[in-house]
């Protein structure tokens, strides 16, 4: 037994050369991105915030700009061209249309619109003679006239469709369209 009364037990001794286990990591070997040269701990560098946000701020304005782009229209609603009546005039009275008028029509502006039109022969004591329908044109400044199915050949006492595409001017219009018919 030993003098200080404990059976086989013995008391550690410390040395000052060994040092004791710690749950502390050992500082790196390197200088890290919180860590000093001296191995002490230092707060994270402070970032600048206001460069975040406007960079941020930055590319929220590009996407947005890029969307108002695409998606909302970059002209004004297009203007209106108002038909208030068509006037037909014929130098030669080309089937008896000289003075007919027909309806009109609103449309947007750069437009174009299909039309007929029935056409009759000039009247005689009988009913109509017949006639042909060389050209239709317009006078009309800013209007043209395509499409349209000439000569058209009308039968006698028979009637026939004239048909024309009507192309609208670039700018707003209210009036009366005359289209000459030969």
């Amino acid at each position: 037994m030993s003098s200080s009364g404990q059976l086989g037990a013995s008391s550690p001794t410390m040395s000052s050369e060994t040092p004791l286990p710690s749950d502390d990591p050992s500082p790196p070997s390197t200088v890290g991105p919180y860590r000093s040269d001296d191995g002490t701990t230092r707060a994270p560098p402070r970032r600048r915030i206001w460069l975040t946000i406007a960079v941020v701020g930055v590319v929220v304005i590009l996407v947005l700009g890029v969307v108002a782009f695409i998606f909302i229209p970059t002209t004004s609603p297009a203007a209106t061209v108002t038909v208030t009546s068509i006037a037909f005039t014929s130098p030669d009275d080309a089937c008896g249309v000289a003075g007919a008028t027909s309806q009109g029509f609103n449309v947007s502006t750069d437009e174009s619109l299909k039309i007929g039109v029935y056409m009759y022969g000039n009247s005689t004591a009988t009913g109509t003679s017949a006639c042909t329908i060389q050209a239709i044109s317009t006078t009309t400044p800013g209007f043209s006239i395509t499409g349209a199915d000439v000569p058209l050949v009308i039968p006698a006492n028979e009637h026939a469709t004239l048909s024309f595409t009507v192309n609208m001017p670039g700018s707003a219009f209210s009036g009366v369209l005359t289209l000459v018919v030969t």
